[in-house]
């Protein structure tokens, strides 16, 4: 049995130090933060080229995830972050549901090929999710309308779940790596997001919940929440002061301003639309 450590292909230790940190000031931690910026910046900017762009954004994410189990959970994480754009900002795909499967099913292939060359132990917690998967699957023969359908979805639950366990236990010598990705990912969406505060395309489910980038103040929610919750632990227990006082904290900041304003009566709308007002009103005073 192989170790962890070589059960990641060539591809899957591009751009990664073992040494590197995920947030730190060295230059490789830099450079990888910045690789995976530009990445889910891709992401979010492609798509603003149409239907046909997002559609071809699909197909990119789909080949980059048959390049190992680490772009696996990349491109699974990126058609998660398609799926929930802003419909006032991006045109949906009418494709979308077709391409977000075949994401998934070249991710699942990516990695039972790296499981099957580079043999690891079972993670734990696959155990449970086919214990999970059981359960559910019994409870659907007894009091499901459509068992053959409720079966139909456990197998692709328990299968895409199950390949993302054995993702991360190929990759599981590479911890920094991902501190980095999913932090850069929650970054990036929410500062993209801030914007929005001003505009209604911000607000556009109900006029009153923030959803930022996302389709619904609720999904952004869900979003937010475990990274809020996260950020104050990384603040306490990150070395570099110069990380912690320009990047974390400022963050943090940010990150609460939009989870209040998602769950607020807009004060930060609001006071952006009085400073409107007041600049408009200076401007009428100084052209009489």
């Amino acid at each position: 049995m192989k170790s962890s450590g070589q059960a990641v292909s060539d591809g899957d230790r591009s751009h990664l130090s073992p040494s590197s940190r995920a947030v730190g000031s060295t230059e490789p931690g830099v450079r990888q933060w910045l690789i995976a910026a530009c990445k889910i910046l891709a992401c979010l900017v492609l798509p603003l080229g149409g239907a046909a762009a997002g559609s071809a954004v699909y197909v990119l994410l789909a080949a980059w995830a048959l390049g190992g189990p680490r772009r696996s959970i990349e491109a699974l994480t990126l058609t998660w972050l398609l799926n929930a754009l802003n419909p006032g900002l991006y045109s949906i795909s009418p494709q979308s549901g077709i391409l977000r499967w075949v994401v998934i099913a070249a991710a699942i292939l990516s990695v039972f090929v790296a499981a099957v060359r580079h043999p690891v132990r079972l993670p734990r917690t696959i155990h449970w999710l086919w214990g999970f998967g059981a359960v559910a699957a019994g409870l659907s023969l007894l009091v499901s309308y459509a068992p053959d359908v409720s079966l139909f979805k456990i197998v692709i639950f328990v299968t895409g779940a199950g390949a993302i366990l054995m993702a991360f236990q190929l990759t599981q010598g590479q911890g920094d790596y991902w501190r980095l990705w999913f932090l850069t990912l929650f970054a990036v969406v929410c500062l993209a997001s801030l914007p929005l505060i001003a505009s209604p395309v911000g607000y556009l489910v109900n006029g009153r919940g923030f959803q930022g980038l996302t389709y619904h103040p609720q999904t952004y929610g869900v979003f937010l929440a475990p990274f809020v919750a996260w950020l104050p632990v990384l603040v306490m227990t990150e070395t570099d002061p110069r990380v912690r006082r320009w990047f974390l904290i400022p963050l943090l900041a940010l990150a609460i301003i939009s989870l209040v304003e998602r769950i607020s009566p807009l004060p930060f709308r609001e006071s952006m639309q009085r400073l409107e007002v007041f600049a408009g009103q200076g401007e009428g005073k100084s052209q009489s």
